[in-house]
């Protein structure tokens, strides 16, 4: 296993706010970026989504936190074993921060080629998944 993490994201929402839309699908549309998956389509619980050079793909959440975290994971349509969460923690009212940890069972091999990817993939989602939630 080997962990990718992305740095601390500000997001001007209340923590709950933040986590009913983190922990439902239905909700979550707005923060796939368009340019990278098409095809979205959710229930509460699981999506599915096409991948450019992927193919289709899925995801569901595994295990969620009141305010505190929304774990996801693979629905079986990936390449590869994985956990995925997103951490949020309350500096004030409207400010709450986000973390994102990518967890990828990957061979020493695919470590090495995807593994820079992976942390900037990361970085990058963790990135544009603040600005869709702050409305930019």
């Amino acid at each position: 296993m080997a962990d990718y993490v992305s740095k601390v994201e500000k997001v001007r929402r209340p923590i709950g706010q933040l986590y009913d839309i983190l922990s439902d699908f239905t909700k979550f549309s707005d923060l796939i970026p368009k340019d990278q998956a098409e095809d979205f389509e959710a229930t509460e619980n699981e999506c599915t989504f096409t991948v450019k050079q992927l193919g289709k793909t899925g995801v569901r959440i595994i295990d969620k936190a009141q305010n505190s975290f929304v774990k996801y994971g693979a629905n079986g349509k990936v390449p590869f074993d994985f956990l995925f969460w997103i951490q949020m923690k309350e500096a004030a009212p409207c400010d709450t921060r986000i973390k994102l940890t990518l967890r990828a069972e990957l061979n020493m091999i695919m470590r090495g080629l995807m593994g820079k990817k992976l942390q900037k993939g990361i970085e990058q989602f963790a990135f544009h998944m603040a600005a869709a939630l702050n409305g930019q």
